[in-house]
């Protein structure tokens, strides 16, 4: 997840340079408990306040998660980390005893410090107890945006592998698709791509490639080891960027988040905040990253059509259980949403919501 904070960072970080003029992956760790690990421990993962009650997890303000009931109540907050660490792309387990969340922090490269760093954290439903899922040994790799495998004792994640010129200052980023299963070693099954995501029944791998020369995007899809890929968007689909695939529980449709997008796509109509929303004090927030949209596609890569057409900042999205209806959160514009798919009606949920993804079961 959250491309558009690393770079953000890099163009700090680029601009800071303007204006005063090792690789391998290593072991991983596998459903390590932290014993009571706190936000700020070294390399342990936080526990949530108690039982996690509510099935609606989403980013909240502040760099944490918290979760709530479909009715907009027993909001609770789960994450709340430190100042400079984030907690995002929450994901339930099949059986829905455990959600797996990126949890990120500075690098401790001393070169590297403005890097955020991810490992994959889990919290326990029935406790909220916290425990490190995955963590790299490097203090530059990162792990993200973690898939479960649906017997539940592995994860497909996108591995980042920062790239250090000789005087071990960053000059890029490799990004690749990892499957680690318990027990096992990491396992490249594609390059240059992230946002993973296996379908229901674990045959099919929906993800995102980046040109590694160009940085542009395109939606694919691919048998879940990675193999006989195919591109569901190509460049008449004019997309800048898209993130956070998500296929619907059949395995016929893909929600994802995008920003451009060609005009002749089947659209819902424009629409700016309501007066409720106005009401409830969801603001207009400062425009973090590229004005970007929900769109469906089928599985096929036929059917493209725009849910929303908002222009938000940074929305995600998930499907309901049932398959008939997707929540969103808006991002940096705030609120939780229900939308009808074929109808594209929208119901608002609650003013919660904010950065850092959602899962729902």
């Amino acid at each position: 997840m959250l491309l558009r904070f690393r770079l953000v960072m890099i163009v700090a970080l680029l601009a800071l340079l303007v204006g005063c003029g090792g690789t391998g992956t290593g072991t991983l760790g596998f459903g390590r408990t932290t014993g009571g690990g706190t936000a700020g421990a070294v390399s342990g993962c936080p526990d949530a306040p108690g039982p996690i009650t509510g099935p609606l997890v989403f980013g909240a303000n502040q760099n944490g998660l918290a979760a709530i009931a479909l009715d907009g109540s027993n909001v609770m907050t789960l994450v709340k980390p430190s100042i400079n660490d984030r907690a995002y792309d929450p994901f339930w387990s099949p059986d829905g005893k455990t959600l797996a969340y990126t949890f990120a922090r500075p690098s401790t490269n001393p070169n590297l410090s403005w890097l955020q760093v991810g490992m994959i954290c889990g919290l326990d439903q029935a406790t909220g107890k916290g425990r490190v899922l995955l963590q790299a040994v490097s203090p530059s790799e990162s792990l993200e945006d973690a898939t479960w495998t649906p017997d539940g004792k592995g994860f497909i994640v996108t591995h980042h592998q920062p790239q250090l010129d000789s005087q071990g200052n960053y000059s890029g980023d490799d990004v690749a698709l990892q499957r680690i299963d318990q027990g096992g070693k990491p396992q490249t099954i594609m390059k240059d791509a992230t946002s993973p995501m296996l379908s229901a029944d674990g045959q099919h791998l929906v993800y995102v490639h980046v040109d590694p020369n160009t940085n542009a995007m395109i939606l694919m899809v691919a048998g879940a080891d990675g193999r006989n890929p195919q591109a569901l968007t190509n460049q008449r689909s004019a997309f800048i960027t898209i993130v956070n695939p998500h296929w619907s529980p059949a395995g016929s449709q893909i929600v994802f988040t995008a920003s451009g997008g060609a005009s002749k796509a089947e659209a819902a109509p424009a629409r700016g905040r309501s007066l409720v929303e106005r009401l409830l004090g969801i603001d207009v927030a400062e425009a973090h990253g590229l004005p970007s949209d929900l769109w469906m596609i089928g599985a096929d890569g036929q059917n493209l059509q725009r849910l929303t057409n908002k222009g938000l900042d940074d929305p995600r999205a998930t499907w309901s259980p049932d398959g008939h209806s997707i929540v969103f959160v808006g991002g940096g514009f705030g609120g939780i949403f229900r939308i009808d798919p074929a109808t594209k009606s929208e119901q608002m949920l609650s003013k919660q919501g904010y950065y850092g993804g959602i899962a729902l079961k």
